[in-house]
């Protein structure tokens, strides 16, 4: 930087032209790197687009984020607004989901599940891999509480397979898979054995059977004979 490094002798005398402008007036040239222009005009623009997706320092996040990591979180920063001046909502979850079934051909069935998100996610199932086409037999309904019911009515044999429900709103989408099993009647379990016996009780145990018939076993029904 150069001030009033020209002037000579005659620097005493003021010099103007007709607009009144002094030239005697030290003139200042500033010299910068166009890299220090460029990064400023960077900083400026992402420091605008923080102020227009909203003010950083109010998320409770940002500020743990910048209490325990420092200061250098512009960029997480910027980032983050525009994520959420993209997305305006909450990506769908899933409450309730579909649970492992096993059916029983013949027999009516359902699969129901609950997803929440902001706005409300539309849900859509699918066996396979494909959509789940309504029919007479199969109804796809949403109740008031937002739970989704896939019925079976009836269910037959073709209808096991691996079964998706995606619930999908405009910040994204979710996937909850299960799996309708035909149920088959199980094993039986293993002789029970009397571990503790007295004049007026009588302790049995058995092992469960090997295989459930794809559905967990509820209850065992004991019987017995008086010998003799």
């Amino acid at each position: 930087m150069k001030v009033a490094a020209n002037r000579g002798p005659g620097s005493g005398y003021i010099v103007s032209d007709e607009n009144g402008y002094d030239w005697g007036t030290p003139i200042i040239r500033e010299r910068r790197r166009f890299t220090d222009i460029m990064d400023e005009e960077i900083d400026d623009e992402r420091k605008a687009r923080i102020n227009r997706y909203g003010a950083a320092e109010r998320d409770p996040t940002i500020r743990r984020l910048r209490h325990e990591i420092g200061a250098r979180l512009d960029t997480y920063v910027e980032a983050e607004a525009f994520l959420e001046s993209k997305q305006d909502g909450r990506l769908p979850f899933f409450r309730e989901k579909p649970k492992f079934t096993a059916m029983v051909e013949g027999k009516d069935l359902e699969l129901t599940c609950l997803a929440v998100g902001e706005p409300q996610p539309i849900v859509q199932w699918f066996k396979n891999d494909a959509i789940v086409a309504e029919s007479h037999r199969v109804k796809i309904i949403t109740d008031a509480q937002g739970r989704s019911h896939l019925r079976l009515s009836p269910a037959l044999g073709f209808d096991q397979g691996m079964y998706k429900v995606v619930a999908r709103n405009k910040v994204g989408q979710t996937i909850a898979r299960t799996r309708i099993v035909l149920g088959l009647v199980p094993d039986e379990p293993d002789s029970p054995e009397a571990s503790q016996i007295s004049d007026t009780e009588i302790l049995l145990t058995w092992k469960q059977p090997k295989f459930d018939g794809n559905a967990p076993v509820i209850c065992y029904r004991l019987e017995y004979k008086l010998a003799g």
